[in-house]
């Protein structure tokens, strides 16, 4: 028996909380209005019931948008259209026969495969040297053929520019985590959507490839071989920027000068953990918070994890004035020929940028 939107809206009402569970899949102990990792997605503290009246559900990484009651939460945890996704209700909930409606007929296969998972796996591959050359992507999902696609090295992180008009992503970039011997320990694949959402997801390396899932333990600073080698180093907020001031850095750089670093750690401004302390002992530390409240949480973090580990520790002030939520990939990428805080950061070991235009050159 087919049903209206009206129809089923009307029947669950009083029933919302069943509907998530039973029809959507959420585990029942993470219906608290608490955080909780996404039972989608993973994303750690992502994910809340934030309206029990309207049994609407939110999480920060994958659904904040069209998450407006029970209906919507079965589509996206269940990968259904609309018309399935009512259909599942129904069945699920044994409704009474109502006057039938039209509507298109359900994919058999979706509804078999309720959970309709969907998983990826990354393969680094090297080129003749040993160096990074590609990050290789396999997707497989229950009733689709896999797929796939290599995201190419730059110099500074894996990067795939989505060039179809019909495709909601602009870019992937995978930020890949080695240890100090540049074996492999963890990476971020972050996907940046054409409406301005970002989704960044964390994989471990696990028989030889990087499956979904944080690292259980071995965490290392980002860029770790240059922050073993370097004796100042640039400790920022998350990789986008790190890549960003590496840029910089290396364009930058007078020879006669040894190269800085620049890094930060998985997880981004929470996770300024004390066993990243021994990372950096002995040496000239400069902490680049972004301009914002997480910024300041990420600074007190930094100045109890680099206690009696860096020989030096200093951290950047943003001027006043600076616009919220800035941070030094802005500063890079707006401001680079003329920046008094990169020449500050800079001193004599920068020669003055050659930039385009009086802009920064947008970093890779």
């Amino acid at each position: 028996m087919k049903y209206s939107a009206a129809q089923i809206k009307s029947a669950i009402q009083g029933r919302e909380r069943e509907v998530l569970i039973r029809c959507a899949g959420i585990p029942e102990e993470i219906l608290d209005g608490k955080n909780h990792p996404c039972p989608l997605c993973g994303g750690k503290d992502r994910f809340r019931y934030i309206d029990q009246t309207d049994g609407t559900v939110f999480c920060n990484q994958c659904f904040h948008e069209k998450n407006a009651g029970p209906i919507n939460a079965v589509m996206h945890f269940q990968s259904l259209r609309f018309p399935e996704a009512l259909e599942v209700i129904a069945r699920e909930l044994a409704f009474q026969e109502a006057p039938a409606v039209k509507v298109r007929p359900p994919r058999e296969k979706k509804l078999e495969d309720k959970k309709y998972e969907f998983k990826s796996t990354f393969q680094p591959v090297y080129d003749s040297a040993g160096g990074p050359k590609v990050m290789r992507m396999s997707s497989f999902a229950v009733g689709r053929k896999p797929w796939g696609f290599d995201l190419k090295w730059n110099g500074y992180s894996y990067v795939f520019e989505s060039r179809s008009q019909q495709s909601k992503t602009a870019r992937h970039t995978v930020y890949e985590y080695t240890d100090g011997d540049g074996s492999p320990s963890y990476m971020v694949h972050r996907t940046d959507f054409k409406d301005g959402r970002k989704i960044p997801i964390p994989y471990r390396w696990e028989n030889g490839v990087y499956v979904q899932g944080k690292p259980e333990s071995g965490l290392v600073p980002f860029y770790a071989p240059d922050v073993k080698e370097c004796g100042r180093v640039f400790i920022v907020e998350g990789e986008k920027c790190a890549v960003a001031l590496k840029y910089w850095l290396d364009k930058t750089r007078k020879p006669e000068f040894e190269p800085d670093c620049a890094t930060c750690f998985i997880g981004g401004s929470s996770q300024f953990l004390k066993e990243y302390g021994p990372w950096f002992d002995g040496k000239d530390v400069i902490l680049i918070p972004d301009n914002d409240q997480a910024g300041k949480k990420y600074l007190r973090m930094g100045i109890e994890a680099m206690n009696h580990h860096a020989a030096r520790f200093r951290v950047f002030q943003w001027p006043e004035g600076t616009p919220e939520k800035w941070d030094i990939a802005d500063e890079i990428k707006k401001n680079a020929e003329n920046s008094r805080v990169l020449q500050g950061l800079a001193g004599v070991r920068m020669e003055p940028p050659a930039m385009k235009n009086g802009a920064g050159e947008k970093p890779p």
